[in-house]
């Protein structure tokens, strides 16, 4: 359903185009997305007195006119070239950030302010949840599932989700984060009505994939209840269009079982040493003496070969053997 629009007018017909095309991608399937350079025609496709009316105006701050609201937009926001905010009146963000970044904020302030929403139903389709959860510590959990979900990326619109109280990803990525997990954690507290805008003005860009920033500070992952994270990554399956969800787990979630219990498999790393044996064992004693012995059928053990990634970077890491390797991973597994 897309009967609301989101319009970009900028007289740079370059950077409008550009703009048009981006959010064409990433949210054309729920919004109409066109951009105008010339007022003229803006205003022929737009009044106040015309059965169409935008949702969101995106307009550069160069290119407002002083008639703006004559077009009828519900929500004007200017892309500020000058960092001065002199239309101060609106919602300013700043034209020559990232698109990925231009398009979280445009998102967040938006759910902020609107109450009418457009469910976003996937169907009858469900995402495939896909756990990795291990209690061997430093085998490469982290490098694996985000490997693993670039993989699921080649194959559909693909999530992925850090559970790790400290997952350094900030230093990773050379990057600071708007909003993290606990945000999202929030926003579906909050308002389960706009959760989905909501996730898609956390979620940031890598490659192929989605993912959300992971928690900053620790503590925030143990104040979580079991029955949120079931009833959000529920949400996210049915009602998203993602097609595979990869989750990064650890012991630091409440209510672990009962996730990966939502998986459709779970893939756990082991390694061939007394020690990582006896958690093995140790971790299965646990699912025997619980109620979700049914688990074991869902798990996929998993011993690593040697990969030659010692002194490379996080990005190199998952661009080289290791990549190759969930690569033929995903294909052996999901063959669909």
């Amino acid at each position: 359903m897309r009967n609301k629009q989101i319009v970009i007018y900028d007289k740079d017909a370059f950077y409008a185009t550009r703009l048009e095309h981006f959010l064409s991608e990433r949210e054309g399937n729920y919004f109409e997305i066109s951009s105008f350079s010339e007022r003229s025609l803006l205003e022929a496709e737009f009044d106040a007195e015309g059965k169409r009316k935008p949702e969101i105006l995106l307009v550069s701050e160069s290119s407002f006119f002083e008639d703006i609201k004559n077009i009828g937009a519900k929500n004007i926001f200017v892309l500020n070239e000058t960092g001065l905010k002199r239309l101060s009146e609106f919602a300013n963000f700043n034209k020559y950030q990232s698109a990925d970044a231009l398009l979280q904020q445009v998102l967040l302030e938006y759910a902020e302010r609107e109450q009418d929403f457009i469910p976003r139903f996937n169907g009858n389709k469900r995402a495939k949840i896909v756990g990795v959860y291990t209690p061997i510590t430093r085998c490469l959990q982290t490098g694996f599932s985000f490997s693993l979900a670039r993989s699921f990326g080649k194959k559909g619109r693909t999530l992925y989700m850090n559970f790790e109280q400290y997952s350094g990803f900030s230093k990773l990525f050379q990057k600071g984060y708007i909003k993290d997990l606990s945000d999202l954690v929030y926003y579906f507290s909050y308002s389960k009505d706009k959760f989905l805008y909501w996730l898609e003005g956390v979620v940031e860009r890598f490659g192929n994939i989605d993912y959300v920033p992971p928690v900053l500070t620790p503590v925030s992952l143990l104040e979580i209840s079991e029955n949120v994270w079931i009833e959000m990554l529920e949400l996210i399956a049915k009602d998203t269009d993602y097609d595979y969800i990869v989750l990064d787990l650890s012991d630091s979630v409440q209510g672990i079982y009962q996730i990966l219990d939502l998986c459709q498999i779970v893939y756990t790393i082991t390694r061939d040493d007394v020690i990582s044996n006896a958690k093995i064992t140790q971790f299965e004693q646990m699912l025997e003496e619980s109620k979700y012995t049914s688990l074991k059928k869902k798990i996929e053990y998993l011993r690593f070969p040697v990969f030659g990634i010692a002194n490379e970077g996080f990005e190199e890491m998952v661009h080289g053997e290791l990549q190759e390797y969930t690569e033929r991973l995903v294909e052996d597994n999901f063959y669909e």
